[in-house]
């Protein structure tokens, strides 16, 4: 009897210390900057796809500069003229003033600040790509980058230049004419449809204390702030995020303020997602106790599967 304690009480030892210190694949995970293995003091972790890298290791290898937030839980990375801000816990980090939606936030981990090692890259210009077979992370900065198409480049002008010399040049056909993206703008009530994606922004809505929303099923009163109303139709193929809207406003120095502030989505049709077929309306409620003026809505909407957009949907002009 006394022997078959000992064997329970060893059982369930193990299966607590395999609790607490859970073997992951995650500890084998690798992450490189320029070909060199970045140094860690704690290992990455894979959360919902992501791999999330320790703040202070990624920020620094990219010749980040960091301020860390302790109150409020946010850093702030600089590296020439790019500015990330990046609050812990928020999917909607900052990047030079527009706010870009992240499917897994920055967290703490076992007491350590753990921030998505591709946001973090591609915001500071580099470029990530995922090695399956050696479970790595690969991080090439833009020095890197160019350096590495040089090198290639270099190499395609020595095997080519046999096959030209016998061929004249059509330098008439040569640009060097950069073509930029158009964004579309609209004002309220109007409609813009990009990749088969409708969105209607029909207004915006200030209220001062004891505001009630238009809305059956809300009994909520807020306080001073606006309501942003829109309609959302999607007749692609594939599930889309509810949108994100930055704004630009009056006094300019509100801005970053108002795009960091949280807000109340009452959508009529629930959900987090608009699948193909669907008509989602609603509008987002936003608390914010100073004077402005909105001047434009960005909205941005992203695949649920896939990178989030950088670019807006379209741009409403409100004043």
């Amino acid at each position: 009897m006394c022997r078959k304690s000992v064997i329970v009480c060893g059982i369930i030892l193990l299966m607590t210390s395999a609790l607490m210190n859970p073997v992951t694949a995650e500890s084998s995970i690798t992450v490189t900057v320029d070909g060199v293995a970045l140094q860690m003091d704690v290992p990455p972790t894979i959360i919902e796809g992501r791999t999330l890298v320790p703040l202070r290791a990624i920020f620094e290898a990219l010749g980040a500069e960091i301020e860390w937030n302790d109150e409020a839980q946010i850093v702030t990375g600089r590296k020439g003229d790019i500015i990330v801000v990046l609050p812990i816990g928020n999917s909607f980090p900052i990047v030079n003033g527009t706010a870009v939606e992240i499917d897994v936030p920055g967290m703490l981990i076992n007491g350590r600040t753990m921030v998505p090692a591709r946001f973090i890259g591609e915001s500071l210009g580099a470029s990530i790509t995922w090695d399956d077979a050696t479970r790595t992370v690969v991080i090439e900065t833009p020095d890197q980058h160019e350096k590495t198409e040089m090198e290639m480049n270099h190499l395609d002008m020595v095997t080519t230049v046999p096959e030209m010399e016998n061929n004249d040049l059509d330098k008439d056909h040569v640009s060097d004419v950069e073509v930029e993206k158009l964004v579309t703008t609209a004002r309220l009530g109007e409609s813009i449809t990009v990749d088969q994606v409708t969105v209607t922004i029909h207004k915006v809505e200030f209220n001062n204390d004891d505001f009630r929303p238009n809305d059956p099923g809300s009994t909520s009163i807020y306080p001073k702030g606006f309501g942003v109303y829109y309609t959302i139709n999607n007749t692609d193929n594939k599930p889309y995020h509810k949108p994100t809207l930055v704004f630009k406003a009056e006094p300019t120095m509100y801005e970053a303020e108002l795009n960091h502030i949280g807000y109340s989505h009452h959508p009529v049709d629930y959900g987090f997602f608009i699948y193909p077929g669907e008509e989602h309306a609603g509008f987002y409620q936003y608390m914010f106790d100073k004077n402005v003026s909105i001047l434009e809505i960005e909205v941005f909407i992203s695949p649920a599967e896939g990178i989030s957009s950088q670019e807006p949907h379209g741009v409403w002009i409100v004043k």
